[in-house]
């Protein structure tokens, strides 16, 4: 059986699920480096796809060894902390600005 945490967050009126997997397909990795990789899946669930900061599509999949997310706070911290500073970005700013007027072009 997987083990998986499952947050949901509301990010500039977008919800979103963030949800942690420990997959067992990575026995090997953890054989070998003594630690687990974990899986993290980043949804926007409504509006559903929702570009976020750190995804055009709505989807994010990240794959990071167990002591650095540990380092990070654990998943919601991380994944909150990786949306807010990507949303720091001129990519970003620019579609939020594009988003708020109407686009000829």
């Amino acid at each position: 059986m997987e083990n998986k945490d499952v947050f949901n967050i509301t990010w500039q009126n977008i919800d979103i699920e963030i949800t942690c997997n420990e997959p067992d397909y990575l026995k090997s990795y953890r054989e070998f480096y003594g630690h687990k990789m974990l899986h993290i899946e980043v949804r926007s669930q409504r509006p559903e796809n929702a570009p976020l900061p750190i995804t055009d599509t709505g989807y994010k999949s990240i794959f990071i060894a167990e002591p650095d997310l540990a380092r990070q706070g654990g998943s919601l911290k991380y994944v909150t902390s990786y949306i807010d500073t990507e949303a720091k970005n001129k990519k970003w700013k620019n579609y939020q600005e594009c988003s708020r007027q109407f686009n000829l072009f």
